[in-house]
């Protein structure tokens, strides 16, 4: 600096680029993984993106499949409820089934008794309207005789009426009867 001042500049200016020189050669490697380490940054972050939007979709149809899984699970509840119900019934209908199963029986067994009465039914009104209509007045042994006469018309004319009819079983039934 003292001989000449531009030698030194020169000089200066050397030893800085011969510094520089050296930093870079230090540095430049460091640049190179920065950069190396940003575009691999930059790749996980777009890769994380892509993650994060996959994710949101999944989760999306999650919640989605979630609230079908809820309805679905009420819907099944409500359908066993349902199902529950209707056995308790079918139950109960089998055992009225099988308690009327009895009843069916007697039932057919008053069908036919019916029947018969239903076929006898014109012959027990006409003894019974006759009965009614002449007996009243008269002692018991004079009514038999006049309801053997009019059971003998009856089958003269061949119109069918219950045999050995009782005019008290014909308008009341034995158990009316039996209170009087």
């Amino acid at each position: 600096m003292k001989t000449s001042m531009a030698a030194s500049m020169l000089c200066m200016w050397v030893r800085s680029v011969e510094d520089y020189s050296k930093a870079l050669k230090i540095v430049a490697p460091k640049r190179q993984k920065k950069q190396y380490a940003e575009e691999q940054l930059r790749k996980k972050l777009a890769y994380l993106e892509e993650l994060e939007t996959e994710f949101n979709i999944l989760a999306a149809k999650l919640a989605d499949l979630q609230t079908t899984y809820d309805k679905t699970m009420v819907t099944m509840s409500e359908l066993k409820a349902q199902l529950d119900d209707i056995q308790i019934k079918i139950d109960r209908g089998d055992k009225l089934i099988t308690g009327l199963a009895g009843e069916k029986t007697r039932w057919e067994a008053s069908l036919i008794i019916l029947d018969e009465q239903y076929e006898k039914l014109i012959g027990d009104c006409i003894l019974a309207a006759a009965f009614m209509s002449y007996c009243g007045p008269f002692p018991s042994e004079y009514r038999d005789d006049l309801v053997a006469n009019w059971v003998s018309m009856v089958e003269r004319e061949n119109i069918p009426f219950t045999q050995g009819f009782e005019f008290d079983e014909f308008m009341a039934g034995p158990a009316l009867a039996r209170a009087w």
